[in-house]
């Protein structure tokens, strides 16, 4: 009963959080324009792809030391002093947008402006995924939920805040006003769990963290250009409108992967505790993949007329985006595939093979992007994505086989509601 409660816990939380996005795409679309949304979308593309980069990937550091620890006074230290390594690397992203205003390359296809905020952007996304990770791994799921929520409302509060006070709504007055108060609930949170930073251990501990998730440094970067290339080829090969059609498709399907998130919060953390307890874990995959399937179909269903509704496209544009949303949702379900039989061989710092799949499969993406996206128009981001995922899951499921040969069954329904669900996806 009480895993149940959890887990509903964890759903509930992300869906305020990321969910609040989709109630701000109408408010975006007719008061700013489509030519806005894209900027914004490419936006938060360029803050993901800055944060992954300069973040490396410490903050995994948080949740495994968690398990090494002598106490909990231990932890908070390491901790806190993680969080310190992050404020440092908002600084270096500030020097990083100084240059790209400074030399204003051609193909970067964000304003001026919009560049200026990517060091606060960062900022935030290193304070909410340290928030997430040290909540996740403390079971402090009360917190993590109210904290989720307050994000959530906080999105909504910025864009309504700026509409009202201001004439005319643009791009950058929502991105300021949003990370500005996303960026002070994140230290609100941060220092009220009394973060007790010790700069005689600081280098001690990032040297520590740093060893664990340097590794994973060019999986965590590599997997990041997978999922964003697409949009970082259509912002340079077509037009803004095309973008937007895209990036909304795109951005609707991404519900599956934050339902996977937040079921995966609690999993993962029993996954590691109970290890060795392979029958356990199996089951628990097993339940994962079905009801992700059961999400996936749902999502299917509904979020046509989400797209409708909130762009007011008709025609060509609406069927377009309708059908990349539908392949963007196989994409991501498979791609929950990867996630799922990658635990392992992560939990066992077997980071090298992780990250070996998903580079051959992000460079695959990138030449059929490179090669064929610009004569066979926005669509095909989606394809090369879904065959991108699909070879990503195959490879982890084949790399599991050479260890593990008791995964047959999953692999048997693996295949069916692959099958099922693309049927689904072309019809």
């Amino acid at each position: 009963m009480r895993s149940h409660k959890a887990i509903i816990n964890y759903v509930f939380a992300a869906f305020i959080a990321q969910g609040s996005y989709f109630i701000l795409i109408p408010i975006i679309i007719n008061f700013l324009g489509e030519e806005a949304l894209a900027d914004i979308e490419l936006f938060n593309v360029y803050a993901n792809l800055l944060f992954q980069f300069f973040g490396l990937n410490i903050c995994s550091a948080v949740t495994k030391y968690k398990y090494e620890s002598k106490d909990n006074i231990d932890y908070l230290e390491f901790s806190s002093n993680i969080y310190a390594f992050g404020i440092l690397i908002s600084l270096f992203s500030c020097l990083f947008s100084f240059l790209i205003i400074f030399f204003q390359p051609s193909y970067w296809r964000l304003s001026t402006s919009l560049t200026a905020l990517l060091p606060l952007a960062v900022f935030f996304l290193f304070s909410n995924f340290w928030i997430q990770n040290y909540f996740v791994t403390l079971k402090k799921v009360v917190k993590y939920r109210n904290y989720q929520i307050l994000i959530g409302f906080c999105k909504i509060f910025s864009i309504l805040l700026i509409v009202f006070l201001l004439d005319s709504l643009d791009p950058f007055s929502k991105i300021l006003s949003e990370f500005l108060i996303l960026a002070n609930l994140s230290i609100f949170f941060i220092y009220s769990e009394k973060i007790q930073i010790k700069v005689y251990r600081f280098k001690s501990d990032i040297k520590r963290a740093l060893k664990f998730s340097s590794p994973l440094v060019l999986y965590v970067v590599v997997n990041n250009l997978l999922n964003y290339s697409d949009q970082l080829f259509i912002s340079n090969y077509f037009e803004k409108i095309d973008l937007a059609v895209y990036s909304l498709g795109y951005r609707v399907g991404m519900i599956i992967l934050i339902f996977y998130v937040s079921i995966a919060n609690y999993y993962s953390i029993n996954f590691y505790e109970n290890f060795e307890n392979k029958k356990k874990n199996k089951n628990n995959t097993i339940k994962i993949i079905a009801l992700l399937f059961v999400a996936s179909i749902i999502l299917i269903f509904f979020s046509s007329y989400y797209i409708e509704y909130s762009s007011q496209w008709i025609g060509y544009k609406l069927n377009l985006a309708i059908k990349i949303n539908k392949l963007v949702i196989f994409s991501y379900f498979i791609n929950s595939i990867f996630l799922l039989y990658s635990r392992e061989l992560f939990y066992e710092g077997k980071t090298f093979k992780i990250s070996f799949l998903v580079i051959i499969c992000a460079f695959l993406n990138i030449f059929l992007n490179f090669f064929f996206l610009k004569s066979s128009g926005i669509i095909m981001a989606a394809y090369t994505t879904l065959i991108s995922y699909s070879l990503l899951a195959l490879l982890s499921i084949i790399l599991m086989l050479k260890s593990n040969r008791k995964i047959n069954s999953q692999i048997i329904l693996f295949y069916i509601l692959f099958v099922f669900l693309f049927y689904l996806v072309i019809s």
